[in-house]
């Protein structure tokens, strides 16, 4: 097949993941989008480009390269939310497009395109499509995609792959990865000794330097991003070391070069020190973390199926019980990968991708909030799918082929669940906000008390905040949320009592979080146990009464004539008076 053949299949590939995202474009905005959309209005989109290099003050990053990208958007559609869409579908048929160029780098076309459509469809990054606010994973992996393929290219690209790295880094520092990256090729697709990749690799080193700097000096944040992160750098820094190390050495791609006996000893060792650190309480919590997080990695990464989305505490601090099975699967998977250690061992393709999926996880490696942080390693898993459908006998392959069908198939079908719940969210924002600015007449003359605000419903960011009324232009005096519902939906009954509110949920689901200080909500309510606290709203109580649970709210005297609403079944609603108990139209100064 000719490169005009090439370019008709990248661009099969490109439409297939544009396609798939198209209902993203009647999508609206939703939960931190409207931190964005406040910035962009405060600067006037582009009227100012160079603020958006310096400090940002409520984010805790410095990714000026995507904030310009929205403001261009900001530009040219206002507060039009198809613009926004349009730009992150765009930019991931563009990453689908550049994930078949590596791929054909890297083994041909026939790899490049199932390792292109697998990652067109790939189930877990609907989140960083279709929520806006998750552009930096896209334009990061857009980016840094560029660099990698100039780099694995010919020498004449190399100094333009460089620039794109640095370019990467501006968009989100996870990009930090991309120098391991390129060593790795260096050393295990191009053989180059360690002097000649030590000479490649210095380019891309400076640049992180000096973006370490501009983000001290321009951004006002911590040079390698605070003490937390020291730990992924020194990670990076020994996986550098390491294929040094494999430069110098150059062991034979064998499987005759590991003895049976050393890695089953590593093995049994291993599992001997994390059994006695999960055993440890000063331990404990910490590995678990780590093994929630790879068990996160591994589902959303390679389960064919990652839609709907599990709950959150299998990876985000698993219990003891469910972080040892969880390691049993772990362990699982390094046994699978030993007994294919040799088709491993002769194909260096595939080890410089394991090399990519690790050293693109090691910056991420305490996210378990969604799989939008793991959009750049799903480049190389697509790849290495890509390899092992190339590896196969050509008998297999037409059973292959049909396997690949269904995958996709069920993964279009995923994508399509995920879009509606998406959709969801931002209607129910957009309805949320018309229904309480239309109790602020005249504009910052009432308070806002949400009872119940959705937070990570159906999978999604569905979280409601103080800012979308900035954006919309019509403030209250204050705003303020009692709790938090997480994981699934609700129905609540509320009435009012004169300076009371009773909130009761029959079919309670243990999916109410609570806050003293209504900004750190770390108080489930789960399980029969009573909770009684106070709080800036007023003296919150809870108790199990048959079969529902009852939440009791003694207003606080400066709120008592404040605007009360809650999210019940799928949409906000308003508290009406105490006398009817309607729902329809909020009663605001009603208190005594």
């Amino acid at each position: 097949m000719s490169d005009y053949g090439s370019l008709v299949l990248a661009a099969i590939v490109g439409a297939t993941a544009f396609a798939v995202y198209l209902p993203a474009l009647w999508t609206g905005f939703t939960a931190d989008d409207f931190f964005i959309l406040a910035r962009l209005k405060q600067f006037g989109g582009l009227d100012r480009p160079l603020e958006y290099f310096g400090p940002l003050g409520f984010f805790e990053y410095y990714r000026p390269l995507t904030f310009l990208s929205h403001a261009l958007d900001w530009e040219i559609w206002r507060m039009n939310p198809a613009g926004f869409h349009l730009t992150n579908v765009g930019l991931h048929a563009g990453n689908s497009v550049l994930v078949f160029a590596l791929g054909r780098q890297l083994a041909g076309r026939a790899m490049a395109v199932v390792a292109g459509l697998l990652f067109a469809l790939h189930p877990a990054s609907h989140e960083a499509v279709y929520w806006i606010s998750a552009r930096f994973d896209l334009l990061a992996t857009f980016l840094s995609l560029i660099a990698l393929v100039l780099a694995c290219g010919p020498t004449r690209g190399y100094v333009f792959s460089v620039l794109a790295f640095g370019l990467a880094l501006l968009a989100k520092e996870s990009a930090l990865a991309l120098p391991v990256v390129v060593l790795a090729h260096d050393v295990l697709i191009r053989r180059l000794d360690w002097r000649q990749a030590a000479r490649r690799l210095l380019p891309f080193v400076l640049v992180a330097g000096a973006y370490g700097l501009l983000r001290s000096q321009v951004g006002a944040l911590d040079a390698a991003g605070g003490a937390e992160r020291l730990p992924k750098l020194l990670l990076l820094a020994a996986m550098t070391a390491g294929l040094f190390w494999v430069a110098r050495s150059r062991p034979a791609w064998s499987a005759k070069s590991l003895r049976v006996h050393t890695v089953v000893g590593g093995i049994v060792l291993g599992a001997g020190l994390i059994g006695a650190l999960l055993a440890l309480p000063a331990s404990s919590g910490w590995l678990r973390e780590k093994i929630g997080f790879a068990s996160f990695s591994l589902f959303y990464l390679f389960s064919p199926v990652a839609v709907p989305s599990p709950p959150s505490h299998f990876f985000d601090r698993p219990a003891a019980s469910l972080a040892a099975i969880e390691l049993v699967v772990l362990f699982g998977v390094v046994a699978l990968a030993w007994r294919n250690r040799q088709w491993i061992l002769t194909h260096p393709q595939v080890v410089f991708l394991l090399v990519f999926t690790a050293a693109t996880l090691v910056p991420v490696s305490s996210m378990t909030s969604g799989p939008r942080y793991l959009y750049l390693a799903s480049t190389g898993v697509s790849l290495l799918w890509g390899m092992v459908f190339l590896s196969l006998p050509l008998t297999l392959r037409s059973r292959a082929v049909a396997v690949l069908a269904v995958v996709l198939g069920i993964a279009v079908v995923q994508l399509a669940a995920a879009g509606r719940s998406w959709k969801w969210a931002s209607d129910m924002t957009d309805d949320a906000l018309t229904l309480m600015t239309g109790a602020l007449v005249p504009c910052g003359t009432h308070d806002i008390v949400v009872l119940t605000t959705p937070v990570g419903i159906r999978g999604v960011f569905s979280n409601l905040n103080e800012v979308a009324f900035e954006v919309r232009g019509c403030s209250p005096a204050s705003w303020t949320s009692l709790l938090r519902v997480v994981r699934s939906d609700v129905h609540v009954e509320v009435s009012r009592h004169e300076d009371r509110i009773e909130l009761r949920v029959p079919e309670y689901a243990d999916n109410f979080v609570a806050s003293r200080d209504l900004r750190h909500f770390d108080l489930p309510v789960t399980g029969p146990e009573p909770l009684s606290i106070d709080t800036p709203v007023g003296h919150l109580d809870s108790t199990a009464e048959n079969g529902a649970r009852v939440f009791r709210l003694s207003i606080a005297p400066r709120l008592r004539q404040a605007c009360f609403f809650f999210y019940s079944d799928g949409r906000l609603q308003a508290l009406g008076t105490a006398q009817t108990g309607g729902l329809a139209q909020p009663a605001c100064g009603m208190g005594r």
